[in-house]
């Protein structure tokens, strides 16, 4: 496990500055043949910015959710926490 404690943990919107570390923990989470690029998660942040949420723990990105809203219906499109940050609720707290 990593020794950051979730009290050093924050939940908060993506910015564009947060790409690469959203696309660290994609690519930490899913297969390759699985994995949203650069430019779905700028599209996803871009249309709904109010829907994508960033887990920094240490002032790194180790997770995130987003989702997009469809005839007034919420739809995550995706979530995904770093493996060694797994099993601390994170998960639950981004939902």
């Amino acid at each position: 496990m990593n020794s950051v404690d979730a009290g050093e943990c924050i939940i908060r919107e993506a910015h564009v500055s947060d790409l690469d570390g959203i696309l660290d923990v994609e690519q930490k989470s899913f297969p390759i043949q699985e994995r949203y690029d650069k430019y779905i998660f700028m599209s996803l942040l871009r249309r709904h910015p109010d829907m994508f949420l960033v887990l920094v723990c240490g002032g790194r990105v180790v997770g995130y959710i987003t989702g997009v809203l469809i005839n007034d219906r919420s739809h995550i499109e995706s979530i995904a926490v770093k493996p060694e940050f797994r099993g601390r609720g994170f998960g639950k707290k981004l939902l």
